[in-house]
Parts: C-alpha cells; sequence; structure tokens
C-alpha cells in the first residue's frame, strides 16, 4: 500500500463513523437487462470497506446514473405530487436547472429514485463506483485534488472560480473509473444503506475538506434521515438482469 493511500484510509479511520453495517433496502426496482442512456453499467467486483479496508464485500453488477440528480428533474417529481419540495430551512443554493438538486431528505431522495423506477444505490455500491478495484484514492486516481471537481478548496482558495454549486457533468477530468462523474465535489450523495440507526452518506460536497473527497470517505447523517444540506443531493441506481 502507497504512503498516500495509507494517510487517507487512517484519516478514514479517524472519523469515528465506524465500520459499515448491513445495508437497509432502497424501494424497489425492477431488474433492466442493460444499462439506458444516462447510467453508467458497473461490473460485478470486490470493495473494500471499514476502517483501513479491513472488510471486504463482493458487489454485483448494477447501472448508476452518470450525474446526480438536477434540480429540473427534481421538480418534475414535485410536480407529479410524488416528491416533498426543496427544504427551505437550509437555504438552498441559487442555480440553474442543470445542477444538483441539494436540501433534500433521505425521504426525498428516496422518493425520487422510486418515481423513475430506480433506487438508491447502497453504500457498497457507490464505493465500487467510485473506487473500482485498483486502490486508487480518489475516483480520479491518486492526484490531490485541485480542478478535477466542483469544489472550493481548501479554505479562502477557490477552485475553478467555484463558490457554490456547478451544472452536473462539468468536469470530466473527475470522472471515476467505470464512467459515473461528480462522485466527489458538488453535492455528498445520500446511500440506502444505514449504521446503528443513522442514513449513510458519501463523497465530498462543494463546501468540504479535501480528505472527504477520497473515495472511502464516509459519514453518518446525525439528525436521521430528516436533516437536509444545502452540499447534499443523490443519484439512483438499477439492477441488473442476472
Amino acid at each position: 500500500m502507497s504512503i498516500s493511500r495509507a494517510l487517507v484510509l487512517a484519516a478514514v479511520a479517524l472519523t469515528g463513523c465506524g465500520e459499515p453495517r448491513r445495508p437497509a433496502p432502497g424501494l424497489a426496482s425492477q431488474p433492466i437487462v442493460r444499462c439506458p442512456a444516462g447510467m453508467a453499467e458497473i461490473p460485478a467486483g470486490v470493495v473494500e470497506l471499514g476502517q483501513a479496508g479491513s472488510r471486504n464485500v463482493e458487489v454485483a453488477g448494477f447501472c448508476m446514473d452518470l450525474t446526480e440528480v438536477t434540480v429540473t428533474a427534481y421538480a418534475s417529481c414535485v410536480g407529479a405530487g410524488v416528491c416533498p419540495p426543496q427544504s427551505a430551512a437550509c437555504d438552498p443554493p441559487v442555480g440553474g436547472g442543470r445542477r444538483p438538486v441539494s436540501c433534500v431528505d433521505w425521504n426525498g431522495a428516496s422518493a425520487y429514485c422510486g418515481w423513475v423506477g430506480k433506487r438508491l444505490p447502497t453504500e457498497e455500491q457507490w464505493v465500487r463506483a467510485a473506487c473500482g478495484g485498483d486502490g486508487r484514492i480518489y475516483p480520479w486516481g491518486n492526484a490531490e485534488p485541485t480542478d478535477q471537481l466542483c469544489w472550493m478548496g481548501e479554505p479562502g482558495r477557490f477552485r475553478n472560480g467555484s463558490r457554490g454549486l456547478c451544472d452536473v457533468g462539468s468536469f470530466a477530468a473527475g470522472k471515476s473509473p467505470f464512467g459515473p462523474l461528480d462522485l466527489a465535489g458538488n453535492v455528498s450523495e445520500w446511500t440506502s444503506s444505514v449504521d446503528r440507526g443513522l442514513h449513510v452518506i458519501r463523497g465530498g460536497g462543494f463546501n468540504e475538506s479535501p480528505a472527504m473527497m477520497c473515495c472511502l470517505w464516509r459519514c453518518r447523517s446525525a439528525d436521521g434521515g430528516d436533516a437536509v444540506d444545502p452540499a447534499r443531493g443523490m443519484r439512483c441506481v438499477a439492477s441488473l438482469r442476472t
């Protein structure tokens, strides 16, 4: 293991987030034969989870949205009477319809994915899509975060001129090994997994620290599924028929 990877894993271990527990199922979705446009096929493989990659989990192949759910897409679900509106309590960032939706709680995120015939990813699926199987530190590789993602950078230093959310899919250099974009930066993402009663969140948002951009970064929602955040959104997955 490289020194840089060991340091990142050590940082993850010190967060106090703990070992992943049994994932809670998302809303039911029908398995599909092949991934449709707008989704990437993530092949089956083994992911390293837990402190310092101490737990290996086999993940079946699946499809994942290439980008995070946008403001426009989520508004359609709200208009259909299925999804709750974005919460005004956390002052969602102002932006166009191609920016990722944020200030949505877990129930809203899960409802949207179910509405489009998909579901939220388990954290094992999320990590498989972000890390691949080559031991990389970040979704794009091992280079430290700079201009590969929508990210404010270190305090007081604004990368890419970004002081907030960006249109989804704007940073091709940050692409993960199987194609999904923005698995670091822009918004952190809800998963379907629950650990000790708290919903697991993966990825780092635009306003978070460099350590949170590594593909093994993990935290739990301290306020449960009702929590909202201006830098938290979601993307959906679908099972592949075997």
